[in-house]
């Protein structure tokens, strides 16, 4: 009996067993809810990620060629019944047939099934639910890239053992001096520029405090940029100490339309005490064309509009600093003349006043010096008489 559920759960009553529609590799799967759902890589619905998973990749990918041979052989029914049974799965939990393509390469093939096996023995994480925020306040009007990496039975993957890189690109060589003027605001160990291939860098990402698993990079930009390439680098560490990088398709951010390789991107990676280079292009899971989001602020007009620096300041304060991609502008208020000297020029909004010093020839009332003698001798006289 199965309860009416959300979209990625399934409920069974303790000790039933469930027959689903599936190939003889799946078999009798025993049904398990996983609050939030379930995890992902879950490709044969029994909520949890193990080799079977893999196996149900590979037995769709035979058997999906198989169907195509039939509909080019006109075959009436050319769906084979094994494939039939994984579908049935797919409808009955939607999570599943998203869960196919594990590795984000928008195909569904064996090497979904490698991948798949070499999460659930550690040596890969899954790079999910990457977003990009282009230059806002909320993230000090710099670009910002996040993606959350996730062990097997969704545990958030671990910094000691796991490092994120973004590659950020541009197909015109003017974006280089966009990105080495952001890149510079960034410690210098964390971005790889030599021999990518194409303009941008590679930059790796910080784990977010109190989001663990989750990797982030803000980069600030001196110009708004449409179609900036964004995709990511997962290296992990096993237990045994062998360092793997793996290129991956930026998944969760939208499908933008002509999207086109860069070309072959090519980055030596300095992580977890060695060297590991890393190749977008023909090699397992690397995968090009980068996908592309739009940019269409800057970081300097973004913090004046937000107040980050300021701009007008009001009478009486004037502005002290510059507004620039590192620094940020302030109003203080104006200074008083010294003791002994007096406004010359006014505080301006960009100005301190100037000062002058007040001249020993004349009073506040501007009464003349030798007038003032002349009266204090008239009382001093007056006195000794």
């Amino acid at each position: 009996r199965q309860r009416e559920l959300g979209e990625n759960d399934v409920d069974v009553d303790d000790g039933e067993e469930v027959f689903l529609a599936a190939p003889a590799l799946v078999g009798r799967a025993r049904q398990r809810r996983f609050l939030g759902g379930c995890p992902v890589g879950d490709t044969d619905g029994n909520c949890e990620l193990d080799p079977r998973d893999a196996a149900l990749v590979s037995e769709y990918v035979d058997k999906e060629k198989l169907r195509q041979n039939n509909v080019a052989r006109n075959v009436s029914d050319p769906v084979p019944e094994e494939l039939k049974a994984i579908l049935a799965i797919h409808n009955q939990s939607s999570h599943t047939a998203v869960a196919l393509d594990a590795d984000h390469s928008r195909a569904i093939d064996l090497q979904d099934a490698s991948f798949l096996n070499a999460v659930v023995f550690g040596l890969k994480t899954f790079a999910e639910n990457t977003t990009t925020v282009a230059v806002d306040a909320t993230t000090d009007c710099r670009f910002e890239v996040t993606v959350s990496l996730l062990q097997r039975g969704n545990v958030p993957a671990s910094s000691n053992d796991t490092a994120v890189y973004f590659d950020i690109g541009h197909p015109n060589a003017s974006f280089q001096a966009d990105f080495d003027a952001g890149a510079a605001e960034l410690p210098a160990a964390d971005v790889v520029t030599l021999s990518k291939g194409s303009p941008g860098g590679v930059v790796r990402g910080t784990e977010v405090a109190g989001s663990p698993g989750v990797f982030r990079v803000a980069l600030p930009l001196p110009s708004a940029v449409s179609r900036v390439g964004v995709s990511v680098i997962v290296v992990t560490r096993s237990r045994r100490g062998a360092v793997d990088a793996r290129w991956f398709y930026a998944s969760g951010l939208p499908n933008a339309a002509g999207e086109a390789s860069l070309g072959a991107s090519a980055v030596t990676l300095d992580v977890f005490g060695t060297s590991v280079q890393t190749q977008a292009a023909g090699n397992d899971g690397a995968y090009q064309p980068l996908q592309w989001v739009d940019v269409p602020a800057s970081t300097v007009p973004c913090k004046e509009a937000a107040g980050i620096c300021a701009v007008n300041c009001s009478t009486n304060f004037f502005r002290v600093g510059e507004c620039t991609l590192s620094n940020v502008s302030t109003c203080q208020a104006c200074a008083a003349c010294p003791l002994g000297q007096r406004v010359l020029i006014p505080c301006t909004a960009t100005t301190l006043p100037t000062c002058e010093l007040v001249p020993i020839a004349s009073s506040s009332n501007d009464v003349p010096t030798e007038a003032i003698i002349a009266a204090v001798g008239i009382v001093l006289l007056c006195c000794l008489l």
